[in-house]
């Protein structure tokens, strides 16, 4: 690890050019060992930009130069600015608004709750940022972009003047940011917009005067990541033709014409709804599906994606037929809605598969059954969720195993137990169903079950892990090599099986 000593940079001299034809040799050694020092200095600027703040703090008190490029790594970060700080970025900032506003990048806004604290920070900020209109801010945030944006609406014009700007993530958006996002026309790499996410619910979602089919079309060329919380899609007015990266959660959108219109090359989908209601079998969304996959087939699809996810239903309601490399099903799979896993193998036809079981309402016993589509699948990460004490876990365990021997040829195997409600007796005894399972032990089981796995982890909530990697000498012989924790999860992250 990395200490930092300020000793090693006081009072560091200015070194003149280094001239070895035209010095004496007394001046030749003064002039070496001055490049030695200059030398020193640009190792520590390099060092700078790895230092943590209090850190970079430290060294800016031991010269002028140094201080002065501290000031440039400072203004490089991302530090959120609130009410309670404001003043003083205030007073630093106008010391030198010339220098110091031309090296900042990151502008962090966290809104006060009072209006009138809102309008005081508000006042402070403008009369920083007004000092140098066209800055090179890159990263804008604001945690209510709502509120700053009525409260203080001279930052309206200010940000849309920022033509720098490559990030941009505004929160609880209504009616004045999704204008503000209508004229933006900065060249946006990465954006999130979340609608009103501390009323998700709000009439606001449900009865939207703006889909987001009209935000950011003027800012669309360049934008390759774009995620939206609370959506509604119904028209494609612009088409974003470097977007490989899109996320729409907590969103309403059951049409697939507007998706593929207007994001014709993603790579990465995800999709959840803010619907609260069972999602059934597969047969009662055909009347959703029907036109969409019409569609497709008509018009335009997707052929291939690097990652699909979100809520399983919505995915099947859309008809997304495309080839993924990993599918991510984040609702919990049970007895009556285990169709929906076999439709969307067989739609997407996966390497990767993730998904959620309640142990309570999924019997092991139709786990081959929900992935008898899975012909193409190498890995799986399966959590299995408790609720509670569950009567006859060794049963289950014993079923387990048998089940995954049935399964297709799988090389990956991660199980993860979640333990997401503790009883009476857990609290009592300190103990769980989870401590009485062996994780070594069911790995070995597993393993001899299903001959075609390579690596398995078993990891569970509160517990420590077990991952064993098969090293075969040959087709007949092998033997098991366990791993540690870290190794694990070095094979986990290489193999891409864990993501969120």
């Amino acid at each position: 690890m990395f200490v930092f000593n300020p000793h090693v940079c006081r009072n560091l001299p200015k070194v003149p050019p280094l001239d070895m034809e035209n010095s004496t040799a007394d001046t030749k050694e003064t002039e070496i060992e001055g490049a030695k020092i200059g030398l020193c200095f640009d190792v520590l600027l390099v060092v700078l930009t790895f230092l943590s703040k209090p850190e970079t703090l430290s060294m800016m008190l031991t010269c002028r130069d140094l201080h002065k490029e501290g000031i440039k790594q400072l203004l490089s970060l991302d530090i959120p600015l609130h009410e309670h700080n404001i003043a003083l970025y205030g007073r630093f900032m106008l010391a030198d608004p010339s220098f110091r506003l031309s090296y900042l990048r990151r502008l962090h806004i966290r809104v006060p709750k009072t209006e009138e604290s809102i309008l005081k920070m508000g006042n402070v900020l403008y009369d920083v940022l007004s000092h140098r209109p066209s800055l090179g801010i890159n990263h804008l945030y604001i945690d209510d972009s709502e509120r700053w944006l009525i409260m203080n609406p001279c930052f309206f014009d200010l940000f849309l003047a920022w033509r720098n700007l490559e990030h941009l993530v505004f929160e609880e958006a209504t009616t004045q940011t999704c204008q503000f996002l209508q004229q933006i026309e900065a060249d946006l790499i990465t954006a999130r917009i979340v609608f009103n996410s501390r009323n998700p619910r709000s009439r606001y979602i449900r009865h939207a005067r703006h889909d987001i089919g009209s935000l950011l079309g003027k800012s669309n060329l360049r934008l390759q990541e774009l995620r939206y919380d609370g959506a509604l899609l119904r028209s494609s007015t612009d088409r974003f033709p470097a977007l490989h990266t899109l996320e729409l959660t907590m969103n309403e959108i059951l049409d697939i014409k507007p998706l593929v219109l207007s994001f014709p090359h993603i790579r990465s989908l995800r999709l959840t709804t803010n619907r609260q209601v069972a999602i059934g079998h597969p047969s009662g969304l055909s009347d959703i599906r029907g036109p969409n996959t019409k569609f497709q087939a008509e018009h335009f699809r997707w052929i291939w994606m690097d990652r699909l996810s979100g809520d399983m239903g919505q995915i099947y309601a859309l008809g997304l037929t495309s080839s993924v490399r990993l599918l991510d099903l984040e609702n919990h799979v049970d007895e009556d809605n285990h169709a929906f896993v076999s439709e969307l193998l067989r739609d997407t036809s996966p390497t990767r598969l993730r998904f959620v079981i309640r142990l309570h309402s999924f019997p092991v016993s139709i786990l081959p059954v929900a992935l008898r589509d899975a012909s193409g699948l190498s890995h799986l990460y399966l959590t299995i969720s408790l609720r509670g004490f569950v009567e006859g876990i060794d049963d289950t365990i014993r079923m387990l195993v048998e089940q995954l021997g049935l399964l297709p040829p799988i090389t990956h195997l991660v199980i993860h137990w979640q333990k997401i409600q503790f009883s009476d007796e857990d609290m009592v005894t300190n103990a769980s169903d989870l401590s009485r399972i062996n994780f070594a032990t069911l790995g070995q089981q597993i393993m001899e079950a299903l001959s075609s796995l390579r690596f398995i982890g078993i990891e569970g909530t509160g517990c420590t892990s077990f991952y064993c990697l098969k090293d075969e000498a040959s087709e007949d012989h092998y033997r098991l090599q366990d791993l540690s924790e870290e190794g694990g999860l070095q094979v986990i992250a290489a193999e891409d099986m864990r993501w969120n």
